[in-house]
Formats: structure tokens, sequence, C-alpha cells
């Protein structure tokens, strides 16, 4: 195998037609694009014909080619000029070396009939030797005509084995020679300023239609009418950027081009990479100058909705490299107007309609400072800063739902339409509350802040308080992560944690200790806090899911964190309290996570991996667990016609509460009381709850649903009861042509009564029965009786039983 290499970068000129210039160059560093001159377009540059090519910082290099002598092997690259005009190709630059083996000659070709036939131009023999040579290809005249295309191809072959490189190796490659409009028509077009330029002049932040588009640039195109007696179809106006830092697709959306008060078509609008300048490209025959005559044109622009109030920028047509076309039907432009043509300075103003919380408050523990500080400004409907507004009269205030510290400042002047508020506190600790915004001037509404909580004061990490929960891979190496878990009942403040990554010895990895946590070091009650490989939050999320509000989240660093790549790891938590003693807080003593896992503790020392990680779940507890409680006792039993619930557990953890459901089938249970839970316990507990409102029933279904502080839930077992001892059996119930057909055995002779409910209660049919011992059939009549679910009661002197009838 050979591997060839070439090492090219990116040069553009600006170009004026019959001049010699750079036509067109080529970045084979990334992705082998072209980069082109005006009226000249290039193609990506093409893949080796066998083998495949590689991109990298060195360059393009292609591996697989013949190792024989051969002379099929190449690079080829390909270019045409725009329509209208033709190329005259002059030059081709470039360098090249080998390497101490590689191919001994190569060969440089072109042709304008994909090769049908072909030109060569250079055969070189390549010295046996690494020093670099010019390669450039001078003194070529070949012309290449409007609608036509050029292909070059450098072939390179009789390799040496394949250790044997050959590379191109300038700094770039260069096809250099000269445009030329193939039109016999004149060449005399220009574009000059107008009578009368518009002023500098103000945009509203609100202007964002072509219909409310204000004027702010005009010009004039001339047809000088030599000879030729044709018009000028203009195709294409080139805008350059005079002046700003942003241009089409950062402010402005659009913009309307007109002839007096005539609107000219604009086909579409491409804007230059480097926001450099903007194409406006019309269709041939929506803007005809006639020959001899002018047109004065004027542009309007409409904004985006994200603008920066009091930004500014300008226009020109560039004199020099106007970027002009025109239809070859008519008169072309000149390559030289003379002068350029500059636009007054236009200034983007945002007017102030509302108030906005550009910063909102945040979850902070009671008698600190909140931080971010919340930030309130004065904003247009798009939300656009209103940079204009200062001062005591536009005054901003604040009040609390919770209680301010006496030491808080709640009122500030803006600074250019912000005011910023450095020292929130608050004195006590509260849940959902909100800071509501008022201006000192009548003419903005007062708003509320979204909602957040004034915490206890965070306590230092202890052995009890803290563990990690969920290790986990990933698809992307940069969403994998690490979790953390606070179960005790106060905040923690992370500022003195390391986590610390382990060998497979046990042996502590202090170069691979994550010991500068940044951001929110907080990690509430019953909270968890996902340390990610690298990704930040929302591509985090995008990988995996949008975390619950109990889930804090912070970027690691990729190059420490494997969770995953490809070894599971040993993990540690240490926390230094200012003595020279490092506390461990956790450890997960042997190696969790790895290549297509992930691994979760409920609680400590208690560690379940899963292959896969589509089993993690950062932010929340992890389904396949088990109960967060330690259930130690479930009994259900009936006294006094009422059913008792007794349990009892022997530790709990984020414990919120209980809910009791009951159930007629075992399988459609609904919820008929809750308990609270004891939270974070590691003694005996016990509960009861007592169901008085018992149905009728042969049987009842009870079980236990325990819910977390997080929201997640899961089911103790089911537990049934019986409630009479029936003297009778129902053997078949099942409805039919508008009856309701059942089958019973019964062990006496006796009368009765079989009554008909809905799921609601509601009673839809009775009828009286005789029963004789054995089987017997009844059927009731119930017509267009609906799909769902029904009980069928059936009442004798000295029984009575309850049954389900389900209706499909």
């Amino acid at each position: 195998m050979k591997n060839i290499f070439l090492l090219l970068g990116i040069f553009l000129t600006t170009i004026s037609i019959f001049a010699q210039t750079t036509l067109v160059s080529y970045d084979l560093t990334s992705d082998g694009s072209g980069l082109d001159a005006t009226y000249v377009d290039s193609r990506d540059f093409i893949s080796v014909n066998t083998g495949t090519l590689v991109f990298s910082s060195t360059g393009a290099r292609a591996n697989g080619w013949a190792e024989t002598n051969i002379q099929t092997d190449y690079f080829e690259i390909t270019v045409k000029p725009e329509t209208g005009y033709k190329l005259n190709i002059t030059d081709i630059e470039f360098g090249e070396r080998r390497s101490s083996t590689g191919i001994l000659d190569y060969q440089v070709r072109w042709s304008t009939d994909d090769f049908a036939t072909s030109t060569t131009i250079a055969t070189v023999n390549v010295p046996d030797n690494e020093s670099e040579r010019t390669g450039d290809i001078t003194s070529l005249n070949i012309t290449v005509d409007d609608g036509d295309s050029i292909q070059i191809r450098w072939y390179a072959y009789n390799a040496e084995g394949t250790a044997g490189t050959w590379r191109i190796n300038n700094a770039t490659l260069k096809i250099k020679g000269s445009v030329l409009n193939s039109s016999s028509n004149n060449q005399d077009s220009k574009a000059a300023a107008p009578t009368t330029q518009i002023a500098a002049t103000s945009i509203a932040s609100t202007i964002q239609s072509s219909a409310a588009a204000v004027d702010v640039f005009k010009f004039k195109i001339t047809d000088l009418g030599t000879s030729d007696g044709k018009p000028t179809k203009v195709t294409r106006i080139r805008i350059k950027k005079l002046s700003g830092s942003q241009l089409l697709d950062d402010w402005i959306k659009g913009f309307v081009l007109k002839d007096g008060a005539t609107p000219v078509s604009i086909a579409s609008i491409v804007e230059d990479g480097g926001a450099a300048f903007f194409d406006l490209n019309i269709n041939s025959g929506d803007l005809d100058i006639a020959d001899g005559t002018s047109k004065e044109l004027t542009l309007g622009v409409y904004l985006e909705a994200d603008v920066v109030d009091n930004s500014s920028f300008s226009f020109y047509i560039d004199a020099d490299d106007n970027g002009f076309t025109s239809d070859n039907l008519g008169s072309g432009f000149d390559t030289d107007f003379g002068t350029d043509v500059n636009s007054s300075v236009i200034t983007i103003t945002v007017a102030a309609t509302k108030l906005l919380f550009q910063t909102q408050p945040s979850t902070t523990p009671v008698s600190t400072i909140m931080s971010p500080r919340p930030m309130v400004a004065y904003v247009d409907a798009d939300d656009n800063v209103d940079t204009d507004i200062s001062g005591s009269s536009n005054n901003i205030s604040l009040t609390t739902t919770g209680s301010f510290d006496g030491t808080a400042t709640t009122s500030v002047d803006p600074v250019a339409g912000l005011s910023t508020f450095s020292n929130i506190i608050h004195s006590a600790t509260a849940t959902t509350i909100h800071l509501t915004a008022t201006s000192s001037s009548s003419s903005y509404t007062s708003i509320n802040s979204s909602n957040f909580n004034i915490i206890p004061t965070p306590t230092n990490p202890t052995v009890d308080s803290l563990y990690i929960s969920e290790v986990s891979d990933a698809t992307s190496f940069t969403s994998e992560f690490l979790e953390l878990y606070n179960p005790s009942k106060s905040p923690i403040d992370l500022s003195s944690v390391t986590l610390v990554r382990m060998s497979s010895s046990g042996s502590v990895e202090y170069s691979v200790a994550l010991s500068t946590l940044s951001g929110d070091l907080i990690i509430d009650s019953s909270a968890y806090l996902v340390i990610s490989r690298g990704d930040n939050r929302t591509t985090f999320e995008s990988n995996w899911a949008s975390f619950p509000s109990n889930a804090g989240f912070l970027i690691g660093i990729s190059n420490q964190l494997f969770f995953g790549s490809p070894l599971a790891r040993r993990w540690r938590i240490t926390y230094d309290d200012g003595s020279k003693a490092i506390i461990t807080i956790d450890d997960t003593q042997t190696s969790k996570g790895g290549e297509n896992n992930t691994s979760n503790q409920l609680s400590k020392g208690s560690w379940t991996t899963y292959a896969a990680p589509a089993n993690s779940t950062p932010g929340y507890r992890n389904p396949n667990s088990f109960l967060p409680i330690e259930l130690i006792g479930f009994e259900v039993e009936v006294k006094n016609d009422k059913v008792h619930l007794i349990w009892q557990t022997a530790s709990e953890e984020n414990n919120d509460y209980f809910t009791i459901e009951r159930s007629l089938d075992a399988e459609h249970f609904e919820e008929i009381g809750r308990v609270i839970g004891a939270g974070n316990s590691n003694t005996m507990q016990s509960y009861n709850y007592t169901d008085s409102d018992v149905l009728l029933s042969q049987q009842l279904y009870y079980r236990l649903k325990q819910t977390d502080y997080d929201g997640q839930y899961t089911y103790s077992k089911t537990k049934v009861v019986s409630l009479v001892d029936n003297k009778f059996q129902l053997k078949k119930c099942f409805y039919h042509n508008g009856c309701i057909r059942l089958e019973l055995n019964s062990n006496e002779h006796t009368s009765g009564i079989i009554e008909v409910y809905n799921i609601n209660g509601q009673q839809l049919e009775s009828s009286k029965l005789e029963l004789g011992e054995g089987v017997q059939k009844y059927s009731i009549k119930v017509n267009n009786l609906p799909i769902g679910i029904y009980m069928i009661r059936v009442m004798t002197n000295s029984d009575i039983a309850v049954y389900k009838l389900l209706v499909e």
C-alpha cells in the first residue's frame, strides 16, 4: 500500500477580469473543500480513484494505491467558470517531496472531456531523497470556455513499498490565471453613488418584516450605451460590510430592493461565510437597465428578533472588486467602477416595554447572599435590553414572598437597562417562593420571578450524609457520568470535597483526582448531583433526559473522569476539614461501571451493575432498584367488618409517604388513603391504616405504594383478605345478546337476589332467584350494556358474594 499526503492551505485574493490572480485553492486539512475566486466555481477535492482519502492536520493521504508501475492511481480537482465567463489558466503552483521509500515519479494531466482525451503538462522523476522541491508548472495557456470545466489530475505510480509516501507539500496549491467575460457585448456598466445618499438613520428592533423594512442605502446603476444597443440585465448585486461586527445571520433578517417605488424581486440572498459581503441574486429580466440609461435603487433592511441596542453597521459597493454580474444576453459590468459607494451608518434602537428577570433567583441557603445574582432588565417585546435606560427615575425594587434579611439590598438603579442585585439575602428557610420586581416608573408592570427555595445552612459532608449513587458509561464518552446523592435532611457544601479515582489495586490515583469542582457546590437534602465527563447540561440532557428539580449538574474534566473507557474504576469521596487528616466519605470498594455498563448504589454498600447504559438514570433513582425501605412486616386482617393494615420498616431512606391501594380483582387498584413516612430512619417504624368503607366482596386485595421525596415509587407485595364464608360459588358469568348469564353452584336450598352494579356503584338491574343444591343457570335481561367492568352481587338469607363481570 502507498500513502500519498497533500498539505494544502487556503488562499484567495480579489479578482479583476483579465488580470492574473489565484482562481482557486484547496483546504486538505479538514474536508478538501475548494475556495473560489469571483466568477469561478470549483468543486470539492475529488477523492482518489482507488483506495481511500483521509484528511488530517498534515493534509490529505491516499491509502490503498497499487505498488506496481501503473498509471491509474490519481488525485483530481475540477474547476469551471461561472455562466457567462471563461478561464485562462497560466500556472499551477505546488511543492512536493518523498520519504526514503515511495513513488519513483508522478505525472500531471488535464482534460475538459472527463479524460476521454487528455494533455500531459508535466512528468517528473522523484529523486531518492527527502528534500522539498518546487513542482510549479508555469507558462500554461489553457482556456476553459463558458459551460466547460477542466479536470486536473496528479498521477503517482511505481511504489516501492507500503511505507513510502509522496506528498504535495507547499503551504498552498494554487491554480492561477484570469477570468474573461465570454459575451461579445459591451462590458461598460457601472454602479455609482446616487444623487443624494440616505442620511444616517436608526432602525427599531421591532422592524421584523419585509413590509416594514427601513430604507438604508441608495446606489445608481448605469448602462453607458456605447455601441451594443443592449440593456444590462442585472443578475447579481454584491453589497459589502463597511462597518459593524455582525451581518445577515446575526441582526439582519432580510432585504428589500426597490427601483424607485417599485419592488425588485430578489431570488435569493447569499452571505459570505466571513460576513464580509452578501449577494442579492436576481433572475434575468427582473432588473434591466436600458441601453444608455440609469436606475437609482434603494436597499431596505428588516431585523431578526434578537438584536443589540445601539449597535451600528454600514454597507458599501467595492469599485475594485465589485462582484456585480449580468446576463450575457445584454451588456456586462466593467471590472472597475472607479469609486466605492458608501452608505451612511445605520443604528439599531431598542425601546423597552416591560421588565424581565434576565437572571432568575435560585435556591440559596438561609442568611447567604444569592448567587448567581438576580438581574432585572428593561426589554422590548423580544427581550432585547434597552441600554439607554439608567438612573434613579427607573429604579427597580424587589419584594419577596419569603423574608428578606435586614441587610439585603432590594432597590437598585439600572445601568444600561440592567439592575443587578448583588446582596439578596433571606433570613428564614422557605419553599416555592418568588421575587417581585417593580419599577419606579409607572410605565412598566411589575413581574414575578420563577419559584425558588431558601434552604437550611449547608453542613459539611459526613460518612452518612453523602455517597456515590451511580456510575455510568454512555454512547457518547462525554456524556458518561458519576452521580452523588445526599440522603440527609440538610444541604451539603461540597467546596472541600474531592472525587478521587482509584487504581485497580486500590491505590489513590491523585493525578486524576477531581479536586476543583466548580459551579453550584450545594447539594440539597434528598437531592442528586450529576457530574458529566465534559458535556454541558443541555447536551447531556439531550442524550439522556431532563433532570428533576432536585438534581444538580456539574461539568467534569473529560481527561480525568473515565467511567467506561474501557475499564471499570474504583471511586472515593474525600473531605478536607482543614486538619491534616483527609476524611473518606464514601468508597465504592471495588471497580464500578465500565464499558457498556452502569452501576448504582441504592444505599451505601449496596451496588448493582447492569449491562447496557440504557439502564442509567442520571438525577433519578434507578427503577430497577429495590424498595428504598426495609419492610419487615405487612399484614392485612378483617375485624368488625373493617380491614386493618399493619406494617413495619427496619430502615427508611428518602421515604416521603405510603399510598394504600385496594382492588377487587388483583389487577385494577385504586388509592384509598395515604400515610406519611419517616423520611430517613435506621430504627424500626410502625404504621397502620383502617379501611372502613369495605365493599361487599368475596375477596379484597391490598398493596403499599412507597413514594420517595423525588417522586420515584415502588410497590410492595399484594395481600388478600376474605370477607365472608360463601355458601355458593359462581362457576360462569358472561354477557351475551342483551343478557347476563350466570352459572351458580350452591350447597343449600335458598332464595335470594341478584343485583348488577357498574364500576361507580350505580345499580343497573335486580332480579330474584331460587337456589337449589348443585349447579343452576340464570339470566338477567340488561339491554345495551356498554363495554366496561361490572359487579354482580348475589345475596341469600345466609350469604353474600360479589363477582366481577368484564364486558368487551
